[in-house]
């Protein structure tokens, strides 16, 4: 549907238009601020939003195929854009690119193109496209770097904590809840943890109950989140020490971006129009799409895709066509 905003104020608007992804109009960029880093007219009125797509002016559609439309949209401001009112119409984008990258140098691979699960899907025309039908949770950081229930926390970026503390004779180390609330701040990532492992005995904790931790193996595990982790922590036995209590799989960065953006259903149900640039052709599977994807992940350490919203797509198209028959 139109979104209609009406300007009432005097002066610039406060909106940077570029170009849209199919050429056919102008989209919002950006909004400027007075120097004072006040809001402009367009933002004040809270129902323009960056990506959307300029559709009317006056009453006049500024949409056209082959650039047609961004003519139509800078023509109609020079003509109309210092009256008021000034009504502006807006409808979402269908188009959507975007670019994943793997994570950092210093931090184990997390997620990539294996997140995605793709089907094909029969649109009104007839033809075949590859849709994303779901996503798939992968390994947290903690599983990849082959942490186990039973391990126990000694260091956070260097820091002892937990039974990591009495081995360094440090009695005034951070308490549980002062950890997890190290662990769950994002102004602590990227962050190293040291886990602990006793060696091969009958049981994880010596004769006392107490966990043995200048016989334990020692290894290190990075993250750029609390939520690639995939660790619950808990006290152990004795109140000093955290120990793992479970291992989960987690949301992947593709998923999270995807969610991120606000796109309909999460990007669900969207459809792949190109990757890397590279239109996909009628006949192209979800293995032949996912191969692609997976191949520029391994070799480029990025992908790029450009998805689309169908009904969208076709609810523009009925616009266009509407208003050339008039």
């Amino acid at each position: 549907s139109v979104s209609m905003v009406e300007i009432l104020e005097e002066g610039d608007i406060g909106v940077e238009f570029a170009p849209s992804l199919d050429g056919c109009g102008l989209i919002v960029k950006s909004f400027f601020k007075t120097e004072g880093g006040s809001d402009l007219a367009a933002e004040k009125t809270g129902q323009i939003h960056v990506g959307d797509v300029l559709s009317y002016i006056n009453g006049k559609l500024v949409l056209g195929e082959n650039g047609k439309g961004m003519q139509l949209a800078m023509s109609r401001f020079e003509e109309e854009g210092e009256k008021r009112p000034l009504t502006l119409g807006f409808i979402k984008p269908y188009l959507f690119s975007e670019v994943f990258s793997k994570p950092s140098a210093g931090v184990a691979e997390f997620g990539g193109p294996s997140e995605l699960v793709l089907a094909p899907k029969k649109v009104p025309s007839g033809v075949t496209k590859i849709m994303l039908q779901k996503f798939k949770n992968v390994d947290g950081m903690g599983e990849q770097g082959g942490v186990l229930i039973g391990d126990q926390l000694f260091f956070v970026n260097g820091t002892p904590v937990g039974a990591g503390c009495r081995l360094y004779q440090n009695f005034n180390g951070p308490s549980f809840d002062e950890v997890m609330g190290i662990l769950e701040d994002p102004g602590s990532y990227p962050v190293a943890l040291t886990f602990a492992r006793p060696g091969q005995v009958s049981n994880r904790w010596n004769a006392t109950n107490e966990f043995d931790a200048k016989a334990a193996a020692t290894f290190c595990v990075t993250a750029e989140a609390y939520a690639e982790l995939g660790c619950a922590f808990d006290m152990g036995p004795n109140d000093d020490e955290i120990v793992v209590m479970g291992v989960n799989a987690v949301s992947g960065p593709v998923q999270n971006q995807l969610k991120s953006r606000g796109l309909t259903r999460n990007g669900l149900g969207l459809c792949v129009e190109s990757v890397n640039g590279q239109i996909i052709p009628s006949y192209a599977t979800p293995d032949i799409v996912m191969s692609a994807l997976e191949r520029s992940w391994k070799t480029d350490s990025h992908f790029e895709v450009l998805l689309y919203n169908e009904t969208r797509k076709d609810w523009m198209k009925k616009l266009l066509e509407s208003d050339s028959s008039e």
